[in-house]
């Protein structure tokens, strides 16, 4: 147990490795890209003390809505992370505009909500067809994540203008990224079980966040996982 922080410390060091990697070999910055190591050092060593700190402490997460299960559920497991992710993303971007790559990392961080499938009732509850079903369940997604993310794209907007195309375009393949999240829950949807390939596709997804010229494997994956989806929850919808 007293190396257990170890653990953390690699987990949070390969999270940190885009701006390390950006600020320190493309800007020359080396301040910064310690001053990142070093936070995230900290954060591992404390991880214990903060677990166990926090059990008597419970977010409610009153801004997500009722009807977003999946949401819930998960911010309800993991919520001091995402939200410590989600701040050190901001804190960051007080120093360097590079720092908008930790917004991939949220969305990242929100593959939990997909690796579990609900009931066929819920499925079912207010849809027809598994198009529309599927339609309506990555819109609502959608603008709940554009919700979410908001802050952190004004914040470096307001911070630095200059690099808005940069926002744009990473922007665009974390949309996408978090879409094919959904796509793959349900291209392998089964009633009340766990998603088992969710971790294969979250690790393509990092790649891409690491290796700029690996972006494009997010439109690959939209474009295979969006009829696989379809398809599978016709089998549902048409039973």
């Amino acid at each position: 147990m007293e190396k257990t922080w170890l653990v953390f410390l690699f987990e949070y060091e390969m999270f940190s490795i885009p701006f390390v990697v950006w600020n320190v070999l493309w800007s020359q910055n080396w301040l910064y890209g310690s001053l990142t190591i070093g936070i995230v050092a900290l954060m591992a060593r404390l991880q214990l003390n903060l677990a166990i700190n926090w059990q008597g402490f419970q977010l409610n997460h009153s801004w997500i809505p009722p009807s977003q299960f999946e949401w819930r559920a998960h911010f309800r497991r993991n919520g001091w992370g995402i939200y410590s992710l989600y701040l050190l993303t901001i804190v960051i971007g007080v120093w360097h505009w590079a720092g908008f790559i930790g917004l991939g990392v949220v969305t990242i961080s929100l593959a939990g909500c997909y690796n579990h499938c609900e009931s066929l009732l819920i499925l079912k509850l207010e849809h027809s067809s598994a198009r529309r079903f599927l339609k309506e369940k990555i819109l609502t997604q959608y603008l709940l994540f554009g919700k979410f993310v908001a802050p952190i794209v004004f914040w470096y907007i307001f911070r630095f203008p200059e690099h808005w195309l940069a926002y744009l375009i990473l922007l665009f393949f974390y949309f996408l990224n978090f879409v094919v999240l959904i796509l793959n829950k349900y291209k392998s949807y089964i009633p009340n079980e766990s998603v088992t390939s969710g971790n294969v596709y979250v690790g393509m997804i990092l790649l891409g966040m690491l290796l700029p010229y690996f972006f494009p494997i997010s439109i690959v994956l939209f474009v295979v996982f969006y009829p696989k989806a379809i398809k599978n929850l016709q089998t549902y919808f048409y039973a």
